[in-house]
């Protein structure tokens, strides 16, 4: 550039202005370049974690691929179109029974370090019941009425109060006093023992055991259902499994008395097996007992039977 080209400054004021204005617009194109640096490298970052993710996949494939050793791989409802139905049954119960979870290396349950979860207590519950001592079970004394007796317990238990309504809270207090005759202390009884801990009532179990025992609804739905429908709104699988398994405790002694009876029984049920007779396939409703009784059953059926359909046969 010569010296003839510069164009000569007047006015000192217009140029320092104009020098401003055109620095101010480089300070944002450089802001806009810095800021499109910024994303290009935070998407470059997930490029690397996404390539990183591809590479591990990829190594898995093959280390699947080399296992296979070329072999064909037969396909089922999970690699093709091919229904589940159309599968062998070996292969249904694989498919059912096949966890996707991979294996941690822990025990199974809750892990050490874990904070438990419990029901909590309302400030406001619907109703509240005293539960005053009567009789001591040191002396048999008798309490009286007018004794004076102090709350030493309180716990809390949900019940259902219909359906799409609030559930029900009833706060129990137990009440202590000192018996009159041999001073020692009597308590109340609750309902739930001498635990402190919020519960759920009889109601609200029998509905879970009759949903899973009677109806097979699995737990994720029988509890979705006591939250949507009874508006129990903490209630969890982990609850439904702890509500069958208190209520299993407590059918097992009827459960192993009707076992008992069972096995003594000669006969221990009814069972439908076919017989062809002139062609015919007819069925029979037999013992399920031993194999040497129902040997022995079957001619003494076969006699009936031939003796009925006979003269029908003629025909």
């Amino acid at each position: 550039m010569s010296l003839d080209n510069i164009t000569p400054i007047t006015d000192i004021t217009a140029f320092i202005k104009a020098l401003r204005e055109k620095t101010s617009a480089l300070e944002s194109e450089l802001s806009a370049c810095q800021s499109e640096v910024s994303r290009l490298n935070r998407v470059n970052s997930r490029l690397q974690a996404d390539n990183t993710k591809l590479e591990k996949l990829v190594k898995q494939l093959e280390a699947e691929i080399e296992k296979l050793g070329g072999k064909r791989v037969e396909k089922d409802s999970t690699n093709s179109s091919v229904p589940p139905s159309q599968q062998s049954i070996a292969a249904q119960a694989a498919l059912r029974t096949r966890s996707l979870r991979e294996p941690s290396g822990r025990k199974s349950g809750g892990q050490e370090g874990h904070k438990g979860h419990e029901l909590a207590k309302t400030d406001f519950p619907s109703c509240t019941e005293e539960h005053k001592a009567k009789v001591c079970p040191h002396c048999g004394a008798v309490i009286p009425e007018d004794a004076e007796q102090e709350c030493t317990l309180t716990t809390q238990m949900i019940e259902i109060g219909g359906v799409m309504e609030a559930p029900v809270v009833t706060e129990h207090k137990r009440l202590t006093t000192v018996c009159p005759h041999c001073h020692r202390k009597v308590h109340g009884k609750l309902p739930t023992g001498n635990s402190t801990k919020t519960s759920y009532g009889p109601k609200v179990q029998t509905i879970v055991v009759y949903l899973f025992v009677v109806q097979s609804i699995p737990y994720g739905r029988i509890a979705e259902m006591m939250r949507d429908v009874f508006g129990l709104e903490s209630f969890s699988q982990g609850t439904v499994k702890n509500i069958l398994s208190r209520n299993s405790a407590k059918a097992q002694a009827v459960y192993m008395a009707l076992l008992s009876y069972i096995a003594k029984e000669k006969c221990a049920g009814m069972d439908e097996t076919g017989v062809y007779i002139n062609k015919a396939l007819c069925w029979f409703l037999r013992p399920v007992g031993s194999k040497r009784q129902s040997r022995a059953l079957v001619p003494a059926m076969l006699a009936v039977h031939l003796r009925v359909c006979r003269p029908l046969a003629r025909y």
